[in-house]
C-alpha cells in the first residue's frame, strides 16, 4: 500500500502536558484519554475517544523518577467548528 504524506493534513495535533512522580522500585502507567464531542460531517459518531498509554519502569533504583513530558496525539478526522475535546490523564501503579 502506498501512502502519501504530501496531501493536506487530515488530522489535528493535540498536545497534552503530563507531570508526576514514579516512586523508587516501582512501575507506573499513565493513560491520556481525549473525548471529542460535537458535530462534524466527517466524523461518524457524536463522540469519539482517542487514548495513549505510557509505561514507566523505575524498578532499578530507590530514587523517585520525575516525569514531565508533552504527549502529542493525532485526532482524525480534523477538528472542525463546534467540536470540543475533553482531556483526562490517569496515573496508576
Amino acid at each position: 500500500m502506498a501512502v502519501s504524506f504530501d496531501t493536506p493534513s487530515s488530522s489535528t495535533n493535540y498536545d497534552v502536558a503530563t507531570t508526576g512522580t514514579v516512586a523508587g522500585w516501582s512501575t507506573a502507567r499513565v493513560m491520556v484519554t481525549l473525548t471529542v464531542s460535537g458535530t462534524n460531517a466527517a466524523r461518524t459518531a457524536t463522540q469519539q475517544v482517542f487514548y495513549r498509554e505510557m509505561n514507566y519502569n523505575n524498578t532499578a533504583t530507590s530514587t523517585a523518577l520525575a516525569i514531565s513530558t508533552t504527549v502529542r496525539m493525532a485526532i482524525s478526522p480534523k477538528l472542525h467548528g463546534n467540536e470540543t475535546v475533553a482531556t483526562v490523564v490517569n496515573f496508576g501503579y
